[in-house]
């Protein structure tokens, strides 16, 4: 699950439109990061939905880090302004037993710590009581 970093605070600064040039900016940088089999869809707001066929969770992280960076590392060119982005992301790997609501709590929950930890982060469920683990950016913004 992804949540863009601040994004209200685009909306409120820029305007809507701007934050519909952020959402489709966003979107095309999630998908050139993934392969064909895999899709991202908007779940609400500034919530994005991953969705990686045969990942393995935190050993695939270099794929969310990649997804992370490439958000992070080019601001965004809209009618309004360049304006940069960040995202946050929370990852859940299911069992083949999970149900979608299962996963989509995990990936919630993970989510949550990466905003908690300070934003532009990745952060995985565990499998200890739903507690996620989490990495920092390498250079973290404030």
């Amino acid at each position: 699950m992804c949540d863009l970093d601040h994004f209200k605070k685009v909306n409120d600064t820029y305007g809507h439109q701007a934050g519909d040039e952020m959402l489709v900016a966003f979107t095309q940088r999630v998908q050139a990061n993934l392969r064909n089999y895999d899709c991202v869809g908007r779940y609400g707001g500034e919530e994005f939905i991953v969705i990686a066929a045969d990942s393995s969770g935190q050993s695939d992280g270099d794929l969310y880090e990649r997804l992370r960076g490439q958000i992070a590392a080019a601001a965004i060119m809209t009618k309004a302004g360049i304006i940069s982005m960040t995202v946050s992301i929370g990852v859940a790997q299911g069992t083949g037993q999970s149900t979608v609501d299962e996963l989509l709590a995990a990936a919630d929950a993970a989510l949550y710590q990466a905003k908690a930890g300070g934003r532009n982060r990745v952060a995985y469920s565990g499998g200890d009581g739903g507690h996620a683990t989490h990495r920092a950016a390498p250079h973290e913004l404030p």
